[in-house]
């Protein structure tokens, strides 16, 4: 529908910026194989492929992915792919294998001697400022592996107190590819949290605001819509889990709640909220946002009486 009628032709999406090119090889067609990494992403990558089958080349939807390298190994083959990118200029950097790299974490100055690989590749790369951005994100993705934080396909290891590393790195990267659109549409698919265009309550991590909200700040227009569901079943990072949403939590000015107005439309399976009209001045999110107006966070919401899990493609 975004396609049709605002032209949008690139989604962003919150993943691994090593795996872009595997993923844009994905939905353009150029392979029938999608990138085990990238197995979270399958129903999205999928659907958006089935979409460009039906598009002309310079119609067809493109992805953006924007968030850290994580674990070691997709920091690694992110600097290999942009050593290879810089070609000639870069003949005489020496590229460490992967069991090198990683036998660097056991020494004192293993970090040190992955940063300096890093300036080799940005001196290298001049003036070629999309791969200086890239290696902004490398830069990022060290920082938030030393400081004990690792993302796979499956479950996530790590501290939230290194939350304001990886928010900072998608802010980036996703101004970057702003500033390259010049002005076109872009549709973000990622988790509530980062979607706030508000922090609504004061964090315990110092320094967190997520991209949204940094984007925000920053003058950049953003619609933000919130989607979750009420009851069902999820299915995430090797973890099946019952959904359990709570309709009273969300309150309206009249003292009504969600779960009224979902009782009094038993047949609808999608409720739309437009938090930017006068009637949701003062709508609330509940806990911990009781005392925010759920507009501050959000635009709109969307929530669903009933959800199914994801595809399940993972290993």
């Amino acid at each position: 529908e975004l396609h049709a009628t605002l032209n949008l032709r690139d989604v962003i999406l919150e993943e691994d910026q090593v795996y872009e090119r595997d993923a844009n090889d994905y939905v353009m067609g150029i392979t029938d194989t999608l990138r085990v990494d990238l197995c979270l992403r399958t129903n999205v990558l999928t659907g958006i492929r089935s979409l460009n089958n039906q598009l002309a080349g310079d119609e067809q939807v493109r992805v953006h992915l924007v968030d850290l390298d994580s674990p070691l190994p997709a920091i690694h083959l992110h600097l290999h792919r942009l050593h290879q990118e810089l070609g000639p200029s870069a003949a005489s950097i020496q590229m460490p294998s992967l069991e090198e790299f990683e036998a660097w974490t056991g020494e004192a100055l293993g970090k040190h001697r992955m940063l300096e690989l890093v300036e080799q590749l940005e001196g290298a790369a001049g003036d070629h400022y999309s791969i200086l951005a890239e290696l902004g994100t490398v830069r990022l993705s060290l920082d938030y592996y030393y400081a004990g934080n690792r993302i796979g396909i499956g479950p996530a290891e790590g501290t939230v107190w290194s939350a304001p590393i990886r928010e900072d790195a998608i802010t980036r990267n996703i101004e970057h590819l702003l500033g390259e659109l010049d002005g076109a549409p872009a549709l973000a698919l990622f988790g509530g949290a980062h979607a706030m265009k508000s922090e609504g309550v004061e964090s315990p991590v110092p320094g967190l605001q997520s991209w949204a909200h940094q984007l925000a700040d920053l003058g950049v227009l953003l619609y933000s819509l919130r989607a979750w569901s009420l009851s069902g079943s999820s299915y995430w990072r090797g973890t099946a889990s019952e959904v359990t949403g709570d309709g009273d939590q969300i309150q309206f000015a009249d003292g009504s709640t969600l779960a009224t107005v979902l009782e009094a439309a038993p047949d609808a399976a999608v409720t739309y909220v437009d938090l930017r009209s006068e009637a949701h001045t003062s709508t609330r999110l509940g806990e911990p946002f009781l005392e925010v107006p759920a507009r501050t966070l959000y635009d709109s919401l969307v929530v669903f009486r009933e959800t199914r899990p994801m595809e399940h493609t993972c290993p």
